[in-house]
């Protein structure tokens, strides 16, 4: 695939909509949280409109995908940042929602080595993890281990579930379909096209109301934006385009 000639153009995919997030889970999405919801579905709007997207929909093969390598550095560290955030935890009311995020990710990324291994993406010999992540790949954890010690179950929630479950959840929407394309979708992709999902809801449900203009909805508002940025560019470099995405500060 033709990765170059994408940089610094505008992507002219057509990819699917941003789809609502499903709140029936757990918890219902108070009123005084619309703003911020409607916020991030605005950033993952930007998101789908970046070049990884437009390249990953012209796979033909499983060597298209070898930047899944990349997503096996964060499948395997991602729940690690999640048990952090869990132990540091001293807010009961989130206790069980925290401990059941880290359930939920457990397994994931020996999942994904096994896809890789079936899909010949792994050269004999070689560890799955042996390509150095890039860089954006660890800005994007790091800022993901800093929402995680803040201590502000608000904070590490919008960042952690709000946010970055949210881009998940695209982002498995639009590669499984290609995959399912090629015979080459297993449990692995089709899990996440529907678990990130409540992971981002029942998550913005749990949160205490605000508004938008006040000092927290402030913050969280700058949780929200840095967390798509790190992931949209995180995503970028995974094909080899070093590109930061272009998410206002709206508020």
């Amino acid at each position: 695939m033709k990765h170059q000639q994408l940089m610094g153009e505008e992507t002219k995919m057509s990819v699917a909509p941003v789809k609502q997030l499903n709140t029936s889970g757990t918890h219902e999405i108070p009123d005084g949280l619309r703003w911020l919801e409607s916020l991030v579905a605005s950033h993952r709007a930007i998101l789908l409109k970046e070049p990884f997207y437009e390249v990953i929909s012209s796979a033909t093969s499983a060597a298209d995908f070898s930047w899944a390598r990349q997503l096996l550095h964060h499948s395997t560290e991602f729940p690690d940042v999640l048990a952090l955030r869990r132990d540091l935890n001293k807010d009961h009311k989130y206790t069980d929602f925290l401990t059941q995020h880290v359930e939920e990710e457990v397994g994931h990324s020996v999942m994904l080595a096994k896809w890789l291994e079936r899909n010949n993406l792994i050269p004999e010999g070689e560890a799955a993890h042996a390509p150095v992540a890039t860089n954006a790949t660890v800005a994007c954890l790091s800022h993901a281990y800093k929402a995680a010690v803040t201590g502000n179950p608000s904070e590490h929630i919008v960042a952690l579930n709000v946010a970055v479950e949210a881009a998940s959840f695209d982002f498995f929407n639009q590669v499984h379909p290609i995959l399912e394309r090629l015979d080459l979708a297993d449990e692995y992709w089709h899990l996440h096209t529907e678990a990130d999902e409540f992971h981002s809801a029942d998550g913005l449900a749990m949160l205490e109301e605000c508004e938008a203009g006040s000092p927290e909805g402030r913050e969280l508002a700058k949780w929200a934006r840095e967390a798509a940025i790190f992931w949209g560019g995180m995503l970028n470099s995974w094909i080899g385009i070093d590109r930061w995405p272009a998410i206002p500060a709206s508020i």
